[in-house]
């Protein structure tokens, strides 16, 4: 009899992810099953394709497995469903998060699906070929099934959690991957790798926290040798998908390890990780040791909200404020760059909690990336679980086509779409403001985190202390009216938020433009310089704070600002620049400014400074590099602006 596992991932640029889920799957069941014998296991199927091509593909499989998660539900299920009709007698079963654990409505509304598993999926696949024959009665000796049988609804009891990860091989190492990877010489491979499983918190937005996950380890001896192998069989990134990296002891260990391996053989270029939420030293200390192995991807320092009312709602507890602003200057003290985690959205979050939330945020020393994604409904989460939740909290869901940003676009009218369901609006976030905080978070990515208006930023904050949410409302106020490049940028903005609100996709779609999705911020960014606007943007800008942010006790002096705004202009990354440039300021505005944001502060000074911008050290000939390497390739890393090296100044007094 034949097995096949569908393990449907997003391809990136000739890059692929080994189908880990599969590979559990299938090395489970080959140790612990006596009817072995009985199956073979094709290779499964890892990535998009077109559905006639799949069904091809399994056309005489007696048995197809599919992992169903958000970014493969509705591709799966078209497979899934055409298989029904090409061969009504292949036993179909669904498992992975898209799995509800009150499965009824799900398998009503898809009657193709012969079962589903909720849950852990290993002992449950493994039980199913052991009982495996004709009819129906065998399932019910099955754990973690839901099924229909007649006009009845039947779910069988869970399976128990695996306490013993040392009973699942690994696929990596029992070489349950060689023969994919060898039928596929042109991919460049990526891999996604667990050191443990399971998550110690609840938050009612995920879908770890419902099935009570507390952390299994895998033994570490395992762990070690899965790394190695990534270095030997050159996978040049691996996701780690712990919940919580940095959360155990043992994670530093493994963190050096991995740093030991890359000098060893030259790969992975990367180890992207969860951190930890509530372990300061430990995390710093894990992504310390992944950067001094240089694999480190940026530290995540999520919050998700910083109001109180809200944490308690969504289950969530946050890393004390002083924490974060400890860690913060600790990894930037060390050079290792940080991004911070939003959620637009949730329970009782409402326009002024938000907006104060990434203000704060960035006064405790958040520079680099602040992500702030919109909340998504997901099956297995107990906001989908509770019938009643949504409702308690009067949270509004849009459907909309979901897409990966920086994604490529797929132009093919016949392609299956996926989709999602977000949020965009709550009884305390009515639909103007959250798209007024939607569009808030997008001009906090343009001006701060692009690094765009970045510096004269801080110089507002840290001289008048204007607050960042009042400096960055400045530019979607009713004082840019006048202003016609501003004026684009907040319409583009707003209406955007509320394209979303009626089914828009997330992200903007450029097919002219590397033929990927753009966040709103980049895509601006990219627009207005491809226009010749950025020289207007920066003059109107001035002029608008001059004119409206003038007003405040302590006010910024009038050249300062004028300085900071061409320093900053002349820092930021364009294409077909080829020489280097003197800046002349009359203030020492870089130090600074960089003394602001890596928590060292040094006294702003009048005198006579230049600074040395060197644009010959990275150039960019065509607006493709350009796009590619500085507005995509930085994203996380926020490299848009040029170093800057301060030449002898003289110094003519205090400020």
């Amino acid at each position: 009899m034949n097995i096949a596992i569908v393990q449907i991932n997003n391809s990136f640029s000739g890059q692929d992810y080994l189908p880990l889920t599969a590979g559990y799957l299938e090395a489970y069941a080959r140790t612990h099953i006596s009817r072995m014998g009985e199956y073979t296991f094709l290779q499964p199927i890892y990535k998009r394709l077109p559905v006639e091509d799949a069904v091809s593909y399994l056309s005489a499989c007696d048995i197809a497995g599919f992992s169903a998660y958000t970014w493969n539900r509705n591709l799966s299920l078209a497979i899934a469903r055409r298989l029904k009709e090409e061969n009504p007698k292949c036993l179909i079963v669904f498992g992975g998060p898209e799995v509800p654990e009150q499965a009824e409505e799900f398998l009503r509304a898809n009657p193709f699906i012969d079962c589903a598993v909720y849950g852990e999926g290993e002992i449950a696949f493994a039980s199913l070929l052991e009982q495996y024959q004709p009819g129906r009665a065998w399932m019910h000796n099955v754990p973690s099934f839901r099924f229909i049988e007649g006009a009845y609804y039947c779910s069988t009891s869970l399976a128990p959690r695996m306490k013993d990860l040392s009973t699942l091989p690994s696929p990596y190492l029992t070489g349950l991957f060689d023969e994919l990877m060898r039928n596929n010489p042109g991919t460049e491979w990526l891999a996604m790798w667990e050191t443990d499983r399971g998550c110690p918190f609840g938050c009612t937005y995920c879908d770890w926290g419902v099935l009570g996950m507390g952390l299994v380890e895998f033994p570490l001896e395992r762990v070690c040798k899965e790394f190695e192998w990534f270095g030997q069989h050159k996978i040049t990134y691996i996701f780690c998908c712990n919940a919580n990296f940095g959360i155990k002891k043992r994670d530093v260990e493994i963190a050096k390890y991995a740093g030991d391996v890359k000098k060893k053989y030259g790969l992975p270029r990367a180890l992207s990780v969860q951190n930890a939420k509530n372990s300061e030293e430990r995390v710093f200390q894990a992504q310390k040791t992944l950067a001094d192995g240089n694999l480190n991807t940026g530290v995540t320092l999520a919050f998700e909200s910083l109001n109180p009312p809200t944490l308690e709602a969504v289950k969530r507890k946050n890393i004390r404020i002083e924490d974060f602003r400890n860690l913060q200057r600790r990894f930037s003290q060390a050079g290792i760059l940080t991004y911070t985690d939003f959620i637009l959205g949730l329970p009782l979050e409402t326009y002024n909690s938000f907006t104060n939330g990434i203000s704060e945020t960035i006064a405790s020393g958040q520079h680099n990336r602040i992500q702030c994604g919109n909340l998504g409904i997901f099956p297995g989460a107990e906001m989908s679980i509770d019938a009643g939740y949504l409702e308690r909290y009067g949270m509004e869901t849009m459907e909309t086509e979901a897409v990966i940003f920086h994604g490529v676009i797929d132009a093919d009218p016949d392609r299956i779409k996926e989709t999602q369901q977000l949020v965009v609006a709550t009884n305390t976030m009515p639909r103007e403001d959250w798209v007024r905080a939607r569009a808030y978070a997008w001009m906090a990515n343009f001006l701060h985190f692009d690094k765009l208006f970045q510096i004269p930023s801080v110089l507002l904050h840290e001289i008048t202390g204007l607050s960042y949410r009042q400096i960055f409302e400045a530019f979607l106020g009713e004082q840019v009216e006048q202003y016609p490049v501003l004026r684009e940028l907040k319409y583009f903005f707003l209406e955007k938020a509320r394209g979303i609100q009626q089914g828009s996709i997330e992200y903007c779609p450029a097919p002219e433009w590397l033929n990927i999705y753009w966040p709103p911020d980049e895509y601006m960014f990219i627009k207005l310089l491809r226009a010749e606007k950025m020289g207007r943007f920066y003059s109107e800008a001035e002029d608008m704070v001059k004119t409206y942010l003038w007003h405040y006790p302590k006010i910024i002096d009038s050249a300062l600002l004028t300085d900071s705004i061409m320093l900053n202009d002349c820092m930021v990354k364009k294409p077909f620049e080829d020489k280097d440039k003197l800046v002349a300021c009359g203030s020492n505005i870089w130090e600074f400014y960089y003394g602001a944001i890596t928590s060292n502060p040094i006294p702003l000074q009048k005198g006579s400074f230049e600074y040395h911008v060197g644009k010959t050290s990275e150039q960019w000939n065509s607006w493709d590099d350009w796009m590619r390497q500085v507005v995509w390739y930085g994203n996380k890393r926020g490299a848009y602006v040029y170093g800057v090296k301060p030449l002898h100044p003289g110094i003519a007094g205090h400020h």
